[in-house]
């Protein structure tokens, strides 16, 4: 057997590259559909393991909440009781305590259940023992004292009166006074009940195992209540007196502050990793709820994922084992198909290696009359095709370049959704002093460009232009790349394809030459117009002013000349007179200069 063979089966040949494609074909579809069923029954039963996990943990969780209900209505009501108002005098025949023995007897959920009066004193107890406890430092006494209302404490040991539980208080207000607090009626709701509610979730079929149990946990992630096997796992210590929480442990969740920021605020599912194993977890925060909505606990179920999806995992093996055998089969056929066209494949493979390296010269021609040779054929009329549209590509290229090159101005295009920039060419740096990749990179930032005062006369221009199919135009300030503010226009045209405007083009001049120029005309032009008022000015001073008497002088001296007799008088006058003619000629001819 010659040792090249097996290297042939592995070589990168047509033949391998061809049956590699024809498995490929083949067998992506059914890989593809296989794996979309295979994860999509997966999140089927996922979604259907977490519905129905979310549905019990609401249910607990109103369970949990009706509870906490019931208890603070019902001990608001007892604080109405006129009985209570006994709170006052010390409740000296102990009828309150009475009452609230029988009440704890009865309802079984609270470890005390006592009434303080304004001393902070236990005046009356379900518990005799209570009696006259003092609870001045008590957090929940100093608040509803303070505030007149009820108040929820955390889950804690209560120091004061003993007992580890949820202290509900609420203000006993005086009869028919405008709110005067003569006591407090305070209930502690045992943590056993919450831990027997929260124990009788069934997770799984079993109940609670340690592939599905449930936790509730406090806001810091510590654990209020839970199976025994998940405390012991921890080797959390279980309740003493004395010791403030009820378990000093925080459960693993809290070592990802994002996850228990997640369990604590956003009810749902949510699949993670932890270690080696795969694990569902569902919540419900009490959030959602009425009475406990302020506590920040979360019920948490968890689920081991792969318990969960044993079904899925035998299905999958099964499907794995039917992939394989496929494959062979598929790879037998598609090796015999391979081989009939092999050589023809490598020929065509030659040839398409020698135009991918330019050489648009060379042809292709296989003896036969099979679809390969009617390939070769019409790859030999691309090839011819492709060379001469290159040809006459290139051509227009270099023409459109050396025209857009000569002009002074900027050419662009733009395409409208999405908008982008397709085109920008000609003189950009000379007519925007930036280069056109500086241009490119400031578009997001246009504005920055475009005087303040003009950019909504741009932004006019380009939706007149889209909104009506017109071309039109803008002239507008622009930031050239020296710093200085220069006068640009921009001609706008719009791009059209099946009745619809799908795209801008245009060029951009500079005219801030034109603009200055103009501007100067017309600086030019109103101090002409200031000049020709000053004259007009000067003659009306001049004509008012200086002509009217001299005209009056001379007319006077006339008058003298015909009265004077003596001839020094006479020639005295006519002096006179000749020098006001010769002023008043003087002053004609200054008006007439001036007119010029």
């Amino acid at each position: 057997m010659d040792r090249r063979e097996p290297r042939r089966w592995f070589a990168p040949t047509i033949q391998n590259k061809l049956l590699a494609v024809m498995l490929v074909v083949a067998l992506t579809p059914l890989m593809v559909f296989g794996a979309l069923a295979y994860f999509k029954s997966r999140e089927t039963v996922i979604n259907q393991v977490g519905e129905r996990l979310q549905a019990a943990s609401l249910l607990a969780m109103s369970q949990i909440d009706r509870t906490f209900g019931f208890s603070l209505e019902n001990i608001r009501s007892w604080a109405d009781l006129d009985t209570l108002q006994a709170v006052e005098r010390g409740d000296p025949e102990g009828s309150i305590s009475h009452m609230l023995g029988d009440y704890q007897k009865a309802y079984g959920v609270y470890n005390t259940l006592v009434a303080v009066d304004e001393d902070a004193s236990v005046v009356a107890a379900g518990d005799p023992a209570l009696l006259g406890v003092s609870v001045t430092s008590a957090d929940w006494y100093k608040r509803v004292m303070a505030s007149g209302k009820p108040y929820m404490a955390p889950l804690r040991y209560d120091s004061d009166l003993g007992g580890y539980g949820v202290s509900l208080a609420v203000p006993i207000f005086k009869k028919y006074s405008d709110g005067y607090i003569i006591g407090v009626l305070k209930a502690s709701l045992d943590w056993r009940e919450l831990l027997q509610q929260v124990t009788a979730i069934e997770v799984v079929p079993e109940g609670q195992v340690p592939d599905g149990y449930a936790v509730l946990i406090d806001s810091e992630g510590y654990i209020l209540a839970a199976p025994d096997f998940i405390l012991f796992s921890m080797e959390s210590t279980l309740p003493e007196a004395g010791m403030a929480r009820v378990y000093d442990s925080r459960w693993w969740v809290a070592e990802n502050p994002m996850l228990l920021d997640r369990v604590l605020k956003r009810p749902g599912h949510r699949y993670i990793r932890r270690g080696n194993d795969e694990l569902m977890l569902v919540n419900m925060p009490a959030s959602e709820f009425r009475y406990i909505g302020k506590t920040g606990w979360s019920l948490v179920l968890v689920r081991n994922a792969k318990s969960a999806l044993q079904d899925i995992e035998y299905i999958r093996e099964r499907a794995f084992l039917i992939g394989i055998i496929t494959v062979l089969l598929i790879g037998l056929v598609a090796y015999i198909m391979s081989r009939q066209i092999g050589s023809p494949i490598t020929r065509l493979s030659r040839w398409a290696e020698q135009l991918s390296h330019g050489s648009l010269d060379s042809n292709i021609s296989l003896r036969s009359n099979d679809e390969l040779a009617q390939l070769a054929s019409a790859l030999d009329n691309m090839r011819r095709n492709l060379k001469k549209y290159l040809d006459e590509l290139f051509d227009s290229k270099e023409r459109y370049q050396s025209i857009i090159s000569s002009i002074d101005c900027v050419v662009w295009e733009a395409h409208i959704n999405p908008l982008k920039v397709t085109l920008l060419s000609g003189q950009v740096d000379h007519v925007l002093g930036r280069s056109p990749d500086q241009v490119l990179s400031h578009l997001d930032s246009w504005q920055s460009l475009v005087h303040s005062d003009h950019h909504s006369l741009l932004i006019d221009a380009c939706t007149t232009a889209i909104e009506r199919g017109t071309d039109t135009y803008v002239e507008f300030k622009f930031l050239h790349g020296n710093g200085n503010w220069m006068w640009v226009k921009a001609l706008i045209s719009v791009t059209i394809e099946d009745l619809g405007v799908v795209g801008l083009r245009g060029v951009v001049v500079d005219i801030n030459d034109i603009v200055i120029a103009a501007e100067e005309m017309a600086e030019a032009r109103d101090i002409a117009l200031k000049t020709a008022e000053d004259k007009s000015r000067f003659m009306a001073i001049v004509s008012h002013e200086i002509r009217t008497p001299i005209n009056g002088m001379l007319g006077m001296l006339d008058m003298l000349s015909g009265q004077a007799g003596v001839d020094e008088q006479q020639q005295t006058l006519s002096m006179a007179k000749r020098s006001g003619r010769n002023l008043l000629a003087l002053v004609d001819e200054v008006m007439d200069f001036s007119r010029l």
